[in-house]
């Protein structure tokens, strides 16, 4: 029998034997990388299963740290350690003492709040205009400010309340029909009194008023709950009422016969004598007050009555000399009157506008604004810096300080008296002018130095002590100076001249208080052409507050001849 041949892909290699039925189960060796792959995808799939589920559940172990966790020290950092302690305290508090600490501090801020906004108020007192104000404060006392004197202060109760009154006025209607009828003098004090404590308690009405409404605003706009904020409410009206009640119950009315003086006041006692001498000869009292009154009427009677000057040229400059105020409260009505009568263009102050040299008097310079004039200005002896900071805030007003100045088409240079010595005892007039010379001599150079480098020349130096005007000859044609409350006046040479005004101020407020008129009031009105040439003066001069006496005198200087 013949076998068929085998096929040469069935002969298996001489290297191999042939399977046995042991190996038939086992893979092929193509089989098994294939089982292989297999096997390694499951394994991929499983450990990726269990990867997603360890993320979940990471997450959520996140989350619930989150809830339950305090916070890291990262965000612990964000607050100071004191707010924290603070926080832990606060929140073991009970929440009703919470709300009500929380009603008291907001009923608080609107009782300060309120009396900001109402606490302040102008009254008539008498013949004056009074601004009173209640401020909170852990001390009592009542301040009456009567500015530019000074002030005077009273432990009139203690606190928690402080009364502030400043004198803003002297209505001159009221205080004419006083001057008409002395008599009536007598009823003004019991009159004044009542005005007073009238004013005193419409504020503190107003004060409550306004401070139980602003802790109710305040209140609601905060808490927004209406329970609260009636209990703030509340607790303001029990606050405020307090307050008055410890005020009326700690008054010291006995404390109002000694007053502590501060300012110029401080030398009133030493004037009109101490609280007890005027309790004591009120009567006296009354007579000096009539004949202050008095003096101020015929000021201005005096200045209504003044004669009109000569009509000049159209085109003339006009320039009206005041120097040497001392505070007095005559001087700038007076000046106002005669600026306005003789129609001045600018007013020129050669100094010493204050007296004693305190920063209260400064605010005597506020009447500078009422003028309504071009107000220059150079300081005296008596006038610190800060009055010239004072006069500088003035809108119509120019301090000169070694500089030049062009107003009304007049040219004016002015330098500052380089001394300060505040009137302690009225003997300063021949104080040491070695600066006053050096400072002369400054202004000598600016002068020339402007002179060089401008068209026209400066018309008019403007200094307070006459000690400094010769210096200045050769350098300008006129001179201003005050600082010796005497008028005068003198050649230096052909080409300058020195002009040394009276007191505008009567000596101070010393000149208002005698009656004999021994310290006139005085000032001038000068005429310029339009080339800044002096062709005349009115020298205006009251005799004395207390006298009837307003003289004019006429001064014309030669016309300079043409060359």
């Amino acid at each position: 029998m013949t076998h068929p041949k085998p096929e040469p892909d069935d002969i298996p290699p001489a290297n191999e034997t042939p399977a046995t039925p042991q190996d038939a189960p086992e893979s092929s060796p193509k089989e098994q990388p294939t089982a292989a792959a297999g096997d390694t995808s499951s394994d991929d799939s499983d450990k990726n299963a269990l990867e997603h589920d360890g993320a979940a559940e990471s997450a959520d172990n996140e989350a619930n740290s989150a809830k339950t966790e305090p916070p890291t020290t990262a965000d612990k950092d964000d607050e100071p350690r004191e707010i924290r302690a603070f926080k832990r305290v606060w929140y073991r508090i009970p929440r009703w003492v919470r709300s009500t600490a929380m009603a008291l501090a907001v009923a608080v801020a609107g009782i300060l709040i309120g009396s900001q906004v109402a606490g302040s108020e102008t009254y008539e007192v008498g013949p004056l205009d009074v601004r009173m104000q209640l401020i909170p404060s852990t001390h009592g006392k009542s301040t009456v400010e009567i500015p530019p004197l000074g002030s005077l202060a009273f432990d009139s109760h203690d606190g928690p309340i402080r009364m502030e009154a400043q004198v803003e006025q002297l209505d001159e209607k009221k205080t004419r029909e006083i001057v008409e009828n002395p008599d009536s003098i007598d009823e003004q004090g019991p009159k004044a009194a009542e005005q007073m404590t009238d004013a005193i308690i419409d504020l503190a009405k107003r004060a409550a008023v306004a401070g139980v409404v602003a802790a109710l605003l305040l209140g609601l706009l905060l808490f927004r709950s209406l329970g609260r904020t009636l209990l703030t409410g509340a607790m303001a009206l029990v606050i405020i009422a307090s307050s008055f009640s410890f005020v009326w119950f700690t008054r010291h009315p006995e404390n109002l016969r000694e007053p502590q003086y501060t300012g110029l006041l401080s030398n009133a006692p030493a004037v009109i004598g101490n609280a007890q001498d005027i309790n004591e000869k009120f009567s006296e009292y009354q007579g000096s007050m009539v004949q202050l009154l008095k003096n101020f009427s015929q000021v201005y009677t005096n200045l209504s009555t003044l004669p009109s000057s000569y009509q000049p040229d159209p085109n003339t400059v006009r320039v009206l000399h005041v120097t040497d105020l001392h505070l007095n409260p005559v001087s700038f009505d007076a000046i106002k009157s005669v600026a306005d009568q003789f129609k001045v263009d600018v007013i020129v102050d050669t100094g010493d506008i204050t007296d004693w040299g305190t920063d209260l008097e400064n605010r005597y310079a506020d009447g500078i604004s009422k003028l309504n004039k071009p107000y220059l200005f150079v300081r005296g002896n008596h006038d610190q810096q800060a009055t010239a900071d004072a006069v500088a805030a003035q809108p119509n007003a120019t301090v000169l300080e070694n500089n030049v100045v062009e107003v009304a088409g007049l040219r004016f240079a002015g330098i500052g008296d380089p001394r300060y010595t505040p009137d302690k005892s009225e003997g300063d007039l021949h104080a040491e002018v070695g600066g006053v010379l050096e400072s002369a001599d400054k202004l000598k150079d600016t002068i020339r130095t402007y002179d060089r480098s401008n068209p026209k020349p400066v018309d008019v130096a403007m200094i307070h002590d006459p000690a400094g005007a010769p210096t200045l000859k050769d350098s300008v044609p006129l001179v201003l100076s005050g600082h010796q409350h005497q008028r005068s006046e003198r050649k230096l040479d052909d080409d300058t001249l020195s002009r040394v005004e009276g007191s505008t101020g009567a000596s101070g407020l010393r000149g208002l208080y005698h009656e004999d008129g021994t310290s006139p009031l005085r000032m001038s009105v000068l005429y310029f052409s339009t080339e800044g040439e002096l062709r005349a003066a009115d020298e205006i001069t009251i005799s004395g507050p207390g006298q009837s006496t307003v003289s004019l005198n006429r001064k014309v200087y030669p016309v300079p001849e043409t060359e």
